[in-house]
């Protein structure tokens, strides 16, 4: 009952190596019957791979000789017919009043678990692609405006790398006339507002200056909370020159109007 009790896959293995006991979650998981397990060695149960790659022979023998606990090991174990799985094994001394009668060893079937943290890895490998390939500047800050995050067209722009700005203050890149700003638009999104858009010059290494077109998004924790901020920049330099030439090219085509009237004016009379 109590080796049944055990969410675990469990095997009792006597001194000759042989199966003594086993519970439902190890026949199930690995589609065997008592008959075919009860009495079998070791290597008539698991893959003789498995047997030489973690040595279960020699560690069961340290059980009985040497009261020898394994703890935390990790198996990837393939049965026959079924797909692969993953396990973290542990082999522990049975002992009755002081001798060792058979060693235990618990399984811990977590291929869905290392299914999923790769999968979570992959997804956060992807984001992290997604932010560092980005041309504009994406960082993130806590609801302080403390430089969490800093990506590498954020380093492009500025000249100052991620160790250099991380902990420090967004509002220290910030030509002095935006920083009131800034503190208005953070203190709106500690106060549950949507994102804010603001445009303001961002401090560059060599003592320069850059505009930037902010977009400042809420970050939210898995209750909806908000628990930072995510800024992304533009750089509106390019858009600027464009802008001046734009208004050079119309104050020139005016001045050629007001030419051409002017010609036009002192022709008649002569």
């Amino acid at each position: 009952m109590l080796l049944e009790a055990i969410p675990s896959s469990v095997l009792l293995i006597d001194r000759d190596l042989r199966i003594a006991s086993a519970n439902r979650n190890f026949l199930e998981k690995n589609r065997r019957t008592l008959s075919d397990t009860i009495g079998h060695r070791l290597d008539e149960v698991f893959p003789a791979i498995i047997i030489d790659q973690m040595d279960f022979p020699g560690r069961i023998r340290q059980v009985f000789e040497k009261n020898f606990r394994v703890k935390g090991e990790r198996m990837t174990y393939r049965a026959p017919g079924i797909p692969l799985r993953i396990y973290y094994y542990s082999i522990l001394p049975f002992s009755w009043q002081g001798v060792v009668e058979l060693a235990m060893l618990l399984m811990d079937d977590v291929t869905e678990q290392v299914r999923l943290s790769e999968e979570v890895r992959r997804v956060e490998r992807h984001l992290a692609s997604v932010v560092e390939s980005a041309q504009d500047i994406v960082l993130s800050t806590d609801l302080e405006g403390r430089i969490l995050t800093w990506n590498i067209a954020a380093e492009r722009l500025s000249g100052f790398t991620l160790s250099a700005v991380r902990g420090h203050n967004i509002f220290e890149f910030c030509a002095g006339d935006d920083q009131e700003e800034m503190e208005r638009i953070f203190t709106n999104l500690k106060a549950g507002k949507d994102a804010q858009m603001a445009e303001g010059d961002l401090k560059t290494k060599d003592g320069g200056r850059i505009p930037v077109s902010w977009i400042f998004s809420p970050m939210k924790d898995h209750l909806g909370q908000t628990e930072g901020v995510v800024a992304v920049g533009r750089d509106l330099t390019e858009r600027r020159k464009f802008e001046a030439q734009l208004l050079q090219t119309q104050k020139l085509a005016a001045l050629g109007v007001m030419a051409g009237g002017i010609a036009h004016e002192i022709r008649n009379p002569l």
